[in-house]
């Protein structure tokens, strides 16, 4: 076990991508209320302008079931079906880009960045 929990122990295996991610690119992001951290909610559905998602694993509420939004990748751990790690990446509503599998997770959002510097 790595003494800093925000590094990734170097004995994890590196994931496969399985292609359960393939079909979100192009897709529009569906109407899906999610709590502000500013007050009241957010309509993921409905935001103009660049959007990155951030989704991984125990993202909801324990003992809710997870939105049908996009048939994102799951998996299932201790009867839980929770969601695999993923990154989106939407302008004026629709998905751009994903990232997918998530490995390792602490430089994934500097893999945004460099996508989205280059993307322009």
């Amino acid at each position: 076990m790595p003494d800093d929990f925000r590094q990734t122990p170097p004995d994890l295996p590196v994931p496969v991508d399985d292609g359960a991610a393939d079909h979100l690119a192009g897709l529009a992001l569906p109407p899906l209320l999610l709590p502000s951290t500013l007050g009241g909610t957010f309509d993921l559905g409905v935001q103009a302008g660049l959007l990155v998602a951030y989704v991984y694993p125990r993202t909801g509420r324990p003992g809710e079931p997870l939105p049908e939004a996009l048939a994102l990748p799951t998996f299932t751990a201790a009867g839980m079906r929770l969601y695999r790690r993923l990154t989106l990446v939407a302008r004026d509503g629709r998905i751009e880009r994903v990232f997918y599998p998530v490995f390792p997770p602490e430089r994934n959002a500097e893999d945004v960045l460099a996508w989205l510097k280059a993307a322009g």
